[in-house]
């Protein structure tokens, strides 16, 4: 079984409208099912994978350079709207380049992909170096990555649905442990949520 759509990852809150925008978060109407893989309502925790600020830096930089250039060469006006644009783009590419981490009572959420927290196996926190081989030179293709050559440690989710292609997920995180932390502590209240039902 697929969950979510594969795609790509400073704890700075992540808006819960995010999940609302693509239509799959909201509680169900009363005495319903809770739709397979939707996210839940209460967040233990949030994470976005935010480029450094160096990036940032480098970005700007270079727009206003092309703002210079573009004044010197045609005039100040063209060259503004040439800065404006350019750091309008460097802004659009950093953010979009950047996925939420969460997790709630029903899911685990990595970028776009959701794993049903009754699906998660082992958890392994990663330090930078073992991470940095599960990214490149013992990287297995089928798995799921979510992660950012930013963040060196990564948080390694087996993946116990045998119908599932991706036998792990690997996902970038400032705060492994916590992150782990969190799905255990779901996980648990996930299954008081199968008991109940």
């Amino acid at each position: 079984m697929r969950h979510g759509t594969l795609g790509d990852v400073t704890d700075d809150a992540v808006s819960q409208d995010e999940a609302s925008r693509d239509g799959s978060s909201g509680s169900p109407a009363s005495g319903s099912t809770w739709p397979e893989g939707a996210d839940g309502l209460e967040p233990a925790y949030r994470e976005r994978l935010r480029a450094p600020w160096p990036a940032w830096v480098f970005g700007t930089g270079m727009a206003l350079s092309l703002g210079v250039a573009y004044g010197y060469a045609i005039t100040v006006p063209w060259g503004v709207v040439t800065w404006l644009v350019t750091q309008a783009v460097v802004v659009w590419v950093l953010v979009t380049t950047s996925p939420a981490v969460r997790v709630d009572e029903r899911v685990l959420r990595a970028g776009r992909a959701r794993l049903p927290l009754r699906y998660v196996g082992r958890l392994r926190p990663l330090d930078a170096a073992t991470a940095r081989r599960l990214r490149g030179v013992d990287s297995d293709a089928s798995a799921y990555l979510c992660v950012r050559s930013w963040v060196p440690r990564a948080l390694l989710v087996e993946v116990s649905d045998p119908r599932d292609p991706h036998p792990y997920w690997l996902v970038s995180s400032r705060h492994p442990e916590r992150l782990a932390a969190a799905i255990r502590t779901m996980s648990a209240s996930d299954a008081g949520h199968a008991l109940e039902g």
